[in-house]
């Protein structure tokens, strides 16, 4: 009678900038217990997956976890699984890197743990079969992948081999109905589910989700995670199961059955929104959409670099770490949420940017370029200490990067309504990026402590029209745009509107000039929405004054008002770097912070985003009148 067989393993995915108390936690009361456990039962054969940026944290600070895989793999109990190195979404990468982040994995395994992998993990099981040429061409012959989502519930639970461009992988599917019943302690029916009498010398495929573990049973009372290994491996045994390998299994069959697995996202844990396409992220959240046009636009640049190849190294490596994960993925952990997680990557891209600047090459520019992929060019200068892009959709400022800490305080963030509940009182914003420099109309008789973007009709932003560009002085490092206004407050009351950014080295001005081309008096509120991204909002990491020549007031958490402003500056403490936003003419300024709260695996999270700052000017303006002021930003480092 044939051997019924059963691959067990665990994986566990960790982005760049990882917090480090995240990683121990992890260690302590999941990784640590599970290998001392299977090192003890040296009959369990597992599989393991575990990001390279874990393996190198345990290499410099507990490297005894480390020695305990090794003897592990050395006497044939544990099978690693290779991947990309900083666990991108390999779908949206070119081909180069795809296969440069999984030859960096298998070689660092290899010489770390003396046995070249030759099975894959799919980071967050987001796939397309144009991958299988990847992996075939690095030595892989296996890849260990969910196989069913919302929309295409293929029932594979045995292994198969997969055929794309000549080029053939097997696969072997995890099963997620089985990896479930782990968690609730129903192991009958994983050894019941096992019906098929002709294909008993198959194996079924079960691996379990770290971040689950920790939340199942170590967060939660009356739940041990000890306990469930020992029930898991019990019913094992008590069933007749043998644990076996991706990597054996392949090598003792001479063919699977062939069978075709569609491109889509197969994530074992939620997907929002229903998504099957990878793709479709872009749409649902257009920052991730410009984060993406980032790393575009960085690759760009390094394949600009002719002679210095120690740089073009360096921005090549910097450009593999921006493409991490964390920050181009939501599920059920959280994702591109974090804040932290989105600095990470932008601060990877920033350098691999500053990095492509040869020595005698590089000048101060204005160049068009198509981040967001709508059609519309958006203008990037490329200054001495900062770089900004500026959209023509709403004339905004899209992202302003400080090279000196790779840093960009554009990098705002609002979610998705179904997933997500805003804590600032500012609502309706969700599925739009909030950028500075957004420009907005209000109702002469509007109270601006009651202040919401959208939802309000005396409130009439335009950030989502398209301005008209004027010009573009790329000598004088200038950029022009206008537009023609209806306010929707009173009929005939037309204004145009110009905007003029003028670029320095560390700061960026912008001139306005509203002009009233209709026939009768106008009278209305003009604001410039200022929308900038700090890592957190307490005193400890950020200080904000409004500055007079005679005394400072400051402005505290939350939601305030706060008149007759003409000069705020602002301290980042965590970054070490001054801003200061100066007006020409005074204002009333409206300030909020902006918090998005989501539901994880580890309970309701509430994460800061982005400060909003909006200056209100009162305008009177009579047929033919014009209104100039001047606003600028500039960021220094704190000395």
């Amino acid at each position: 009678m044939s051997k019924k067989k059963i691959i067990l393993g665990l994986y566990s995915q960790k982005p760049l900038g990882t917090q480090v108390e995240d990683l121990e936690y992890s260690l302590f009361h999941c990784y640590k217990p599970l290998l001392t456990y299977l090192y003890t039962h040296s009959d369990i054969k597992f599989v393991l997956y575990i990001s390279v940026i874990v393996l190198e944290w345990f290499e410099s600070d507990y490297p005894e976890i480390n020695m305990l895989i090794n003897d592990m793999v050395k006497r044939k109990q544990l099978e690693l699984l290779t991947g990309g190195y900083y666990d991108p979404i390999l779908t949206i990468l070119p081909l180069k890197d795809r296969a440069l982040q999984v030859e960096m994995t298998t070689t660092f395994l290899r010489k770390r743990f003396g046995r070249r992998p030759k099975s894959i993990w799919v980071t967050d099981q987001i796939w397309s079969p144009a991958l299988v040429s990847t992996f075939t061409s690095c030595g892989i012959n296996n890849i260990l992948i969910n196989t069913s989502n919302e929309i295409q519930n293929n029932d594979f639970t045995k292994p198969f081999s997969m055929q794309e461009m000549g080029k053939t992988i097997n696969i072997f599917p995890i099963h997620k109905d089985y990896s479930d019943a782990v968690f609730s302690n129903n192991f009958t029916s994983i050894t019941a589910g096992y019906s098929d009498p002709q294909k008993n010398d198959t194996p079924i495929t079960i691996m379990l989700d770290a971040n689950k573990l920790v939340s199942e049973f170590i967060l939660k009372e009356g739940k041990e995670l000890i306990g469930l290994l020992e029930g898991l491996f019990n019913s094992v045994k008590k069933n007749n199961f043998v644990t076996t390998f991706p990597r054996s299994e392949s090598e003792s069959v001479s063919n699977f059955e062939k069978k075709y697995l569609p491109a889509g996202c197969y994530s074992l844990c939620s997907m929002p929104g229903n998504i099957t396409e990878y793709n479709e992220m872009f749409l649902r959240y257009p920052e991730l959409n410009f984060l993406y046009g980032k790393l575009n636009h960085s690759q760009k640049l390094s394949n600009t670099i002719k002679k210095e190849k120690s740089l073009k190294k360096l921005s090549s490596l910097e450009i593999l770490k921006g493409e991490s994960f964390g920050a181009f993925t939501f599920t059920d952990w959280g994702g591109l949420y974090y804040n932290y997680l989105r600095k990470e990557n932008y601060s990877h891209l920033i350098e691999a940017e500053r990095s492509s600047r040869e020595k005698g090459f590089f000048t101060s520019s204005i160049m068009p370029f198509d981040f967001d992929f709508d059609g519309l060019d958006e203008y990037i200068f490329r200054g001495k200490n900062i770089t900004a892009i500026v959209d023509s959709k709403g004339g905004c400022l899209a992202e302003l990067d400080y090279l000196v800490t790779s840093w960009n305080y554009l990098d705002t963030f609002v979610g998705h309504s179904d997933e997500s509940t805003e804590t600032a009182q500012i609502v309706g914003m969700h599925d739009n990026k909030q950028n500075s420099f957004s420009d907005v109309f209000l109702h002469p008789q509007f109270d601006i402590k009651n202040y919401k973007k959208y939802k309000e009709k005396r409130v009439f932003s335009i950030e989502s029209n398209i301005y008209t560009l004027k010009k573009l002085d790329k000598n004088n490092r200038e950029i022009e745009f206008s537009l023609n206004v209806n306010l929707p407050f009173k009929i005939n009351s037309n204004v145009s509107l110009t905007k003029t950014y003028v670029f320095k080295a560390n700061s960026l001005e912008v001139n306005y000039k509203i002009k009233n081309i209709s026939s009768r008096r106008i009278e209305t509120k003009f604001g410039a929405e200022q929308n900038l991204s700090f890592a957190y909002d307490g005193d400890d990491f950020l200080e904000m004054y409004a500055e007079d020549s005679q005394h400072e007031r400051k402005i505290v958490d939350g939601k305030i008002t706060m008149f007759n402003v003409k000069k705020i500056v602002i301290k980042d403490k965590f970054k070490k770097t001054l801003l200061t936003l100066t007006s020409d003419k005074r204002y009333t300024l409206f300030k909020n912070t902006y918090n998005t709260q989501i539901t994880t695996l580890f309970g309701e999270v509430e994460i800061y985003q982005y400060s909003i700052l909006l200056p209100i000017w009162d305008l009177d303006l009579k047929p033919d009148e014009e209104w100039k002021c001047s606003y600028e930003i500039r960021i220094e480092k704190i000395k």
